[in-house]
């Protein structure tokens, strides 16, 4: 059984996973993925767990959108995040 600390460095883990794979989607398609694609991408079988994920990314300010958690499609990269790794890059 894991302790605290491993659960969350394991979730900030999937976080950051699926932070590179909704931003590799929008590089490649030009609009955001739907959660069962995010879920494929990063190995999470639950569209629940990755609407868990999502929601606490948009709290934390590393994912935007317009609409509610659960809308299809309406994610995005902010400004700011997508110049850091842009200078990285």
């Amino acid at each position: 059984m894991k302790n605290k600390t491993e659960t969350i460095k394991h979730g900030e883990k999937v976080r950051g996973n699926i932070l590179i794979f909704i931003t590799e989607y929008i590089k490649e398609h030009g609009y955001a993925p739907t959660f069962r694609e995010i879920g494929m991408g990063v190995n999470l079988k639950s569209t629940a767990s990755v609407s868990n994920h999502i929601e606490k990314m948009i709290k934390a300010g590393v994912l935007e959108t317009d609409a509610g958690v659960g809308s299809p499609r309406a994610l995005r990269i902010p400004e700011s995040l997508e110049t850091q790794n842009e200078s990285r890059g």
